[in-house]
């Protein structure tokens, strides 16, 4: 952690796991097998900037390289990953919160013959609203709906899960 006054920090994180007797997936008898050995290697880097009392920024990407025991990248695992958010309070107690996220491209399973999957760009937008006891916020997800799909093994579904695409929800409380 490099901390270079109080409005901004940098973070960096450096690792590698190694999982022995990870529970995977058969190719051949499309069995789940707890015969694994698989190698995560990886590195996160975040920065956060808060140029006054209002504003916060906050920048996160992060990279892993995940193998198997025969060398082979994991099915299923985004390499890339990276988002960008911005918090805004207004002083009339309003506040907007703006998220960006990055997703890469992963691999299929052995034996799917699919193509691999898609890399995402996700936006979501938040507009909150404080005084006293009264809270609100509206939430859009995936303003610009651009639908995320997370893999599904192609012997189960046809085809991958879709998470719906844009989505709003409000939320109000009161607490007395």
């Amino acid at each position: 952690v490099f901390k270079q006054n109080q409005n901004s920090s940098l973070k960096i994180n450096f690792y590698l796991s190694s999982i022995d007797d990870m529970i995977t997936k058969d190719s051949n008898t499309k069995q789940y097998v707890q015969d694994s050995k698989n190698e995560f290697i990886g590195t996160e880097l975040e920065y956060i900037y808060l140029p006054n009392n209002q504003t916060e920024l906050n920048f996160l990407t992060s990279y892993i390289q995940s193998r198997d025991d025969d060398g082979e990248d994991l099915a299923d695992v985004a390499n890339f990953l990276a988002s960008s958010t911005l918090i805004y309070e207004f002083k009339s107690g309003f506040t907007l919160g703006s998220v960006l996220q990055y997703i890469s491209s992963s691999k299929r399973f052995v034996g799917d013959d699919r193509d691999d999957m898609d890399d995402s760009v996700i936006f979501n937008q938040t507009l909150s609203y404080s005084f006293k006891s009264f809270i609100s916020s509206l939430v859009v997800k995936d303003l610009f709906d651009s639908n995320r799909y997370y893999s599904l093994a192609k012997n189960v579904y046809e085809t991958d899960f879709d998470d719906g695409g844009r989505a709003i929800t409000l939320n109000i409380l009161l607490e007395f």
